[in-house]
Order: C-alpha cells, then sequence, then structure tokens
C-alpha cells in the first residue's frame, strides 16, 4: 500500500500556489485547524461514522481549515457521500481512515524528502501560505473533485511540513479512538486503558531549522 498521498494530474495555476491570508487570519490559525480537523476525523470515525456525521464534520471542522485556501474556481468540494448507499459510506469512511492511519505511521520515513512539499503543491493538496505579518506556512487545499482520503491526508500534510518532529510519535488509544501526534496521548477521562502505540518510537526532539524561502512555490 503507497504511503505517500496520490497527486493530481491537474497541476495548480501560479494563483493557486499561494495564497495570502485576510487580515486577522494567521498561520498559526490555519495550522491549528488542520491538525483539529484531522485528528476529529480519526477520532470520530474509529467505530464508524454515519452520513450526517460525515457531512457535520465536512461543514464544522473541514470547511473552518479550508475556508482560505480553495483552489480551482474556489467551488466547496463535492459531497463524497453523493450517490452511495449507506453501505458504501461505510465502506468509504472505514477505507478512508485506514489509509490515513497507514500513511501517518509512514509519514516520518516516506515524508522526509527534499520536494515533498513542492510535490504536494502540485498535487493540489497544499498551498503555500503567507499572513499579514509576514509568516509562512503551508496549508491544505480544497478543490470540487476531491476524494475524502485526499481532503484528510491534505490537512496531516499541511500540519506536517510545519511541525515535522512531532509525526516522530504517533499514538492511538483501541478503546475511545483517539489519536495523538507529538504530545501527551489527549483521550477522554472516561477511558481507562492505556494507548496503544504505533509502530512509531519516539525520538529526542530537536530545534527546527528557520526557512528563509518556503519550498515548492518555485
Amino acid at each position: 500500500m503507497a504511503h505517500h498521498p496520490t497527486k493530481s494530474f491537474e497541476k495548480p495555476t501560479v494563483e493557486d500556489r499561494f495564497r495570502v491570508l485576510p487580515p486577522g487570519v494567521s498561520v498559526d490559525d490555519l495550522l491549528d485547524l488542520s491538525r483539529a480537523a484531522g485528528l476529529a476525523f480519526l477520532a470520530g470515525t474509529a467505530f464508524g461514522w454515519s452520513r450526517v456525521q460525515l457531512r457535520h464534520w465536512l461543514i464544522l471542522d473541514y470547511e473552518a481549515a479550508t475556508a482560505w485556501t480553495r483552489v480551482g474556481d474556489r467551488r466547496s468540494p463535492i459531497d463524497p457521500t453523493l450517490d452511495l448507499d449507506d453501505v458504501q459510506v461505510d465502506m468509504l469512511i472505514d477505507r478512508s481512515r485506514r489509509r490515513v492511519m497507514n500513511m501517518l505511521d509512514h509519514a516520518r520515513e516516506m515524508w522526509r524528502v527534499p520536494a515533498f512539499a513542492r510535490d504536494m503543491i502540485d498535487g493540489r493538496l497544499i498551498v503555500a501560505i503567507y499572513d499579514r505579518d509576514g509568516i509562512e506556512g503551508y496549508a491544505p487545499a480544497a478543490h470540487a473533485e476531491m476524494g475524502l482520503v485526499h481532503r484528510v491526508m491534505s490537512l496531516f500534510v499541511a500540519d506536517y511540513l510545519a511541525r515535522p518532529s512531532d509525526y516522530d510519535r504517533i499514538a492511538s488509544c483501541d478503546a475511545c479512538g483517539e489519536v495523538a501526534i507529538g504530545t501527551r496521548n489527549n483521550h477522554p477521562s472516561w477511558c481507562a486503558e492505556p494507548p496503544k502505540e504505533s509502530g512509531i518510537v519516539e525520538r529526542s526532539r530537536v530545534g527546527r531549522p528557520l526557512r528563509q524561502t518556503l519550498r515548492g512555490i518555485g
């Protein structure tokens, strides 16, 4: 199984390679929204979601993280459950979660390549962003034809590029479904079971070098 997000065949326009955020919206804001939306999907779908629950996530969590970074014709992404029956919706959600978890478990090895940011921009999964304070970063892109797994992966790709060392440690809890990235496990107080560690072994965290120029926008 591939551990690298699949790229789109349609490359972004120059305009869609980067975006200047409006006043009052910061790079850090979008990064926090991206990680929160990604983790909400993984925790919520651990034991299955209904069509309605998925739509709530798309409207409340995913939309908040991608409202400023739509690409192409800027339309909202098409409902991924359109024309699917309930069994097919269940399969879509389960398959998407398994693929995302598998990619996250291998992110430490597979995403640390020099051209990763450029590839993800070319693949229309992320865009480079700048806020009014001059801070640079990456954010998940959104376009109408984007599949569910790519929507979720784009959230984590943008987050990874800002905080790669956090992905040296990923833990999940089989009892409550919570997933933690680079932090203490955040499962609910009612969950008494210790979290199940993924195959990732925690490494020493080192200072992140400052980048003067964002990769992938040239």
